[in-house]
């Protein structure tokens, strides 16, 4: 009975100390409103602008592959294209874009983030992945 009134105790006060620790990161700061002067002269920060790439992309799968290529937002409702099996296809895209591999419930298998660097991705064997070489 000592045994576990020990085992009760402990857990009591571990679970005290965790509530403790979020209670102090939750609560609000308050503090006075004061005016802060902004230099008109800074310049606002800007996105990197997308660069146009253009991607090999090889198919080493022997059957017929479904894929999107374009930007990320559009992945909801994506336009798809089908590839041939052992093929080699041309993609022209913008950095920041991604390619996946899209399975029959038009969902994400495998997805890349195009970079300027890259201009070769290739699929596996099975088609289930995307590698860049």
């Amino acid at each position: 009975m000592k045994n576990y009134l020990n085992k009760v105790l402990w857990l009591l006060l571990v679970m005290f100390l965790i509530t403790g620790a979020n209670a102090q990161t939750t609560t609000k700061k308050t503090s006075t409103k004061t005016k802060s002067t902004k230099s008109k002269t800074a310049a606002p920060v800007s996105k990197s602008t997308p660069v146009p790439v253009t991607i090999t992309l090889t198919s080493k799968c022997e059957r017929n592959l479904m894929i999107f290529s374009g930007p990320k937002e559009n992945l909801r409702d994506p336009k798809m294209r089908q590839i041939g099996g052992l093929s080699v296809n041309m993609l022209y895209l913008k950095t920041n874009q991604v390619v996946c591999i899209m399975d029959a419930k038009k969902k994400p298998a495998s997805c890349v983030t195009v970079t300027k660097q890259m201009s070769k991705l290739e699929t596996n064997n099975a088609g289930t992945a995307l590698v860049v070489p």
